[in-house]
């Protein structure tokens, strides 16, 4: 026996899973997570993606390997690098999932220590993370009162 243990979480369309598999634990999470990213709020709102994540998976390995619903990895990791570009992490997890869509090839399963590092629902906890989204939300912000025209003239 594989002696793994289960955790439901809530995908907004009644459930998740975590299956012990011949001692490998695997998370199957619907739209809980959608590999580098997490799926709409169908039920709930952010705070219950937040539960999710850093209350309801706290416990389970790094090692779990994560099956989404969905596999939007490659999009996701590309949202992921506009938010820190700066971050090597995220840019060898996107080349990797370049590389394997390249030749056609799956990009699931992730693992959960990819997902704590890389996705940024995950990273939200970090602090300077937080405060690269903050600047960045600002600077959107700040580009939508311009008057349109001065976005292209860099006036204003």
């Amino acid at each position: 026996g594989g002696g793994g243990r289960g955790a439901a979480v809530d995908d907004g369309g009644g459930g998740g899973a975590l299956i012990p598999l011949h001692r490998v634990e695997a998370l199957f999470t619907g739209d809980a997570i959608i590999n580098g990213g997490v799926g709409a709020f169908f039920h709930g709102g952010p705070r219950d993606c937040y539960d999710n994540l850093h209350v309801r998976l706290a416990g389970v390995p790094d090692a779990a390997l994560v099956f989404s619903g969905h596999e939007y990895m490659l999009m996701n990791l590309r949202f992921s690098k506009w938010l820190d570009e700066d971050d090597e992490a995220t840019a060898v997890a996107l080349r990797e999932v370049v590389i394997r869509r390249h030749h056609h090839r799956s990009t699931m399963p992730s693992s959960l220590a990819v997902e704590r590092r890389v996705n940024p629902y995950f990273r939200i906890k970090e602090r300077k993370f937080l405060d690269k989204v903050l600047q960045l939300s600002a600077s959107i912000a700040a580009g939508k009162r311009k008057k349109w025209y001065h976005r292209f003239t860099g006036g204003g």
